[in-house]
């Protein structure tokens, strides 16, 4: 009972009308519009102007969705969940309820996870829906879109997990939410801006980049890297070139399209699997939430 208190007081909270309002249009209109302009040009048959169109949907999906929106709203949702009822007082009252802690702290992660999921599939499948007709496709690129939209979804499982629950360890190691909120934004912008853009930059044979090996601790990488698979089962191929750049993957495999267009394949780069990175992204998520409820079991509740 407690935790679902916590629960339903965290999700009706989160789930206001007013950023909705906005939020779902705005995000809308700017994905159908970048989807639209970079597909105007005739492909080589239906099924690859389809296969060209889905790609270009998990690749926005994947850097405005799931990845850098979703997670700054995950990020400001749950830097505040033990550091803003600490800072107004709320948290000695909800210490003082028989409620156990760690359901204050996992009844919050809960909701911001099943409010997150709920908003991403509403926007997803509009921008689905419009694009379809917008686009003028048949009902085989509509099939194309939703199977995207699934694993768009199933990849933000992975995103919301690792910044929701650094968010919150970090809500509960201090009060200051500027210090919280400065850290996340570094890490976000990290992930999926500076980290992409340097990977890109390497030269062919990854330079100081692979010579020391910095794959295995650049948590940017193993965000992408564990995506692959996702893409893979979304678009139902491999990463073509024209999207490949955008992940900072330089590893191009030279194949020819069986569609009438001659493209090449990326494939994952190798140096780990992708099945790891994701391995890897769930255990720093696990040890954070970890490590935020072992805190806030420790700690001492002032007025």
């Amino acid at each position: 009972m407690a935790f679902r208190s916590v629960f339903e007081k965290t999700f009706t909270d989160l789930t206001g009308w007013k950023s909705a309002l906005w939020m779902i249009p705005l995000m809308t209109l700017f994905m159908v519009g970048s989807v639209w302009m970079a597909c105007t040009e005739p492909q080589a048959s239906l099924q690859m102007r389809i296969y060209f169109t889905t790609s270009q949907l998990l690749l926005l999906g994947y850097y405005v969705l799931s990845g850098f929106f979703i997670c700054l709203l995950v990020s400001a949702s749950a830097a505040g969940f033990i550091a803003k009822e600490e800072n107004d007082g709320t948290l000695l009252i909800l210490a003082s309820k028989p409620i156990r802690r760690r359901d204050i702290l996992l009844g919050k992660l809960v909701a911001l996870f099943v409010r997150t999921i709920l908003l991403e599939a509403i926007l997803l499948l509009l921008v689905a829906l419009i694009s379809r007709f917008v686009l003028h496709l048949d009902e085989a690129a509509l099939t194309s879109f939703l199977r995207a939209v699934m694993w768009l979804l199933f990849y933000s499982v992975l995103t919301i997990a690792f910044f929701g629950t650094i968010a919150a360890a970090l809500s509960t190691l201090t009060r200051n939410l500027v210090v919280i909120m400065v850290v996340l934004a570094v890490l976000v912008m990290f992930c999926f801006l500076a980290g992409p853009m340097v990977r890109s930059m390497l030269p062919e044979d990854g330079g100081f980049y692979i010579k020391y090996h910095l794959y295995y601790i650049d948590i940017s990488y193993h965000l992408q890297n564990a995506f692959v698979p996702f893409w893979e089962q979304g678009s139902g191929g491999e990463i073509i070139p024209q999207f490949s750049n955008w992940f900072g993957f330089q590893w191009i495999v030279m194949e020819s399209g069986d569609s009438g267009l001659q493209c090449d394949s990326v494939r994952s780069c190798g140096y780990v699997s992708p099945v790891a990175s994701v391995l890897l992204v769930l255990g720093i998520a696990v040890v954070a939430l970890a490590t935020g409820l072992r805190v806030l079991e420790r700690k001492e509740i002032h007025q």
